[in-house]
């Protein structure tokens, strides 16, 4: 009869430990979603995890970060969104779907094939040939103000 017992509140155990986990990741997966939103380059395991333990007071397992991106990328794919989590180069991005990826390379496409005007040309040259160069340096070679230009070069 003990051992049925023992038996019994091991099971109940690993029962609830699986929901336990569970909750635990459910909290953590607004903030992977932040870190990995805001990176402009692919995040190593090890680059998520330390924010994640430090803010969260717990103990970040690879496992459990793993876990994390599936539940994100199941809550995209359920939500019908055009971007999912993918491992990249040892790290995480977020990436769009590859179906979008013929209507993004047309914008991009669009985007590329503008021209600079000839101020721009004439701003670039000057940088190019004098860097570096302040403002003023640029507005007293050219002659005029090279305010707009600039930004528009940025």
């Amino acid at each position: 009869m003990p051992t049925q017992t023992v038996m019994e509140d091991h099971s109940k155990a690993e029962s609830e430990h699986p929901a336990t986990l569970s909750c635990d990741i459910e909290s953590l997966l607004p903030t992977v979603e932040a870190l990995l939103v805001s990176a402009d380059k692919p995040l190593k395991p090890a680059k998520l995890i330390e924010p994640l333990a430090a803010l969260h007071d717990a103990s970040i397992t690879t496992e459990i970060l793993e876990r994390c991106i599936e539940k994100l990328n199941e809550a995209y794919a359920e939500s019908g969104r055009v971007f999912r989590i993918e491992r990249i180069a040892d790290g995480y991005r977020v990436m769009t779907r590859p179906e979008y990826a013929t209507a993004i390379a047309a914008m991009h496409r669009a985007r590329a094939s503008t021209r600079l005007s000839r101020p721009a040309l004439e701003t670039l040259s000057i940088v190019a040939y004098r860097q570096p160069v302040t403002r003023a340096e640029l507005e007293s070679i050219r002659g005029v103000g090279c305010g707009e230009v600039l930004r528009a070069l940025l």
